[in-house]
């Protein structure tokens, strides 16, 4: 009986010992995935919507002419979060905000990225990136559409501004508060370091000082066009091919 005992007892050690050990090769295999989520009543955990500041962003809105969006419609995406993708999400980027907005069954709710800062955003075919990027000698934060997906990174800072009303005076007539689309802003990030605005010819030897020469030649050789997307996301893609 006690040999019998014995057995059973080295039998429980030896499955507990191979549970520990799947768990731990579970949870370390889970860590360095990124878990799917197409239930998106997960997101409500995190999601930091003011429901009064949403009323009141209506009411503000009404009285401004043109649009806070890129695009007023809702369109199907997904999120990246904490290493979690949130899939079959309707969402709009408020540009003049900064902020997505999800779309619910009352409506819609917002992600604050003071709060809850999405890694990567898919709408459409478009990806948005929450970007550090250099302002002077500060480093500020935005959400950019991502345009070149190498080592060396291209975005677009689209923003929207917002046009206070102005009284009337003397013979001048008011002016509505109105929203306007700013011109796009290129951005360049290289790996570790805040991404720099791309200015034309004078940014290349800023962003790239150990290649500026070469670059220099291969931009004006194919004739790129270094203040439209198209040329500064080719020369970055000829970039990377350098110390290769």
């Amino acid at each position: 009986m006690t040999g019998w005992h014995n057995n059973l007892k080295s039998l429980w050690k030896y499955i507990l010992i191979s549970a520990l050990h799947f768990s731990a090769g579970s949870l370390l295999l889970l860590e360095g995935q990124t878990q799917i989520i197409s239930n998106d009543h997960d997101l409500f955990i995190f999601m930091q919507s003011d429901p009064d500041y949403i009323n009141n962003q209506r009411e503000r809105y009404s009285r401004i002419e043109g649009s806070p969006y890129l695009n007023k419609e809702f369109v199907s995406g997904s999120a990246l979060y904490n290493r979690k993708k949130y899939l079959k999400l309707d969402m709009r980027y408020n540009a003049y905000e900064g902020y997505f907005e999800f779309r619910v069954e009352d409506g819609f709710k917002y992600f604050d990225p003071r709060i809850t800062r999405l890694d990567t955003v898919w709408v459409g075919d478009v990806t948005f990136v929450f970007v550090n990027y250099l302002v002077g000698n500060n480093i500020k934060q935005s959400y950019m559409e991502l345009v070149n997906h190498g080592n060396t990174k291209v975005y677009l800072l689209r923003r929207i501004h917002l046009n206070e009303a102005v009284p009337a005076q003397g013979y001048a007539e008011a002016k509505p508060a109105t929203f306007e689309k700013m011109p796009e802003n290129i951005f360049v990030e290289l790996p570790g370091r805040p991404a720099t605005q791309f200015k034309g010819k004078s940014s290349v030897k800023e962003i790239f000082p150990d290649h500026a020469a070469t670059l220099s030649v291969y931009a004006k050789k194919n004739k790129l066009k270094l203040r439209n997307r198209s040329g500064i996301v080719e020369l970055c893609i000829y970039y990377d091919t350098l110390d290769q």
